[in-house]
């Protein structure tokens, strides 16, 4: 499933890049994310809780940052490995 949606930001690029760069900014932009800790350069590991009908599951979301070209876009990449549910995404910033 490919899904696409357009933003205009409130803010010039050089602070949207910043945001994006800004951890507790990065958390908070993602629903159910409870933390979120970088553990390399570019690479982030975190917990997000999903509420699936009357229980909220806990997953471990690891997401890496590619094709930075700073500071006007990069991508991205979101994957969960915790059973019995796995899955991924990504993300193309623009900005």
């Amino acid at each position: 499933m490919r899904l696409s949606e357009n933003h205009v930001l409130p803010v010039p690029p050089a602070a949207a890049w910043a945001a994006l760069n800004d951890l507790a900014v990065l958390r908070d932009a993602l629903p159910g994310c409870e933390s979120l800790i970088e553990i390399a350069r570019d690479e982030f590991v975190g917990e997000i809780a999903v509420p699936l009908g009357l229980v909220t599951s806990r997953f471990t979301l690891y997401i890496v940052r590619r094709d930075v070209d700073a500071p006007r876009a990069c991508t991205l990449r979101f994957e969960t490995r915790t059973p019995p549910a796995s899955g991924s995404g990504e993300a193309a910033l623009r900005l």
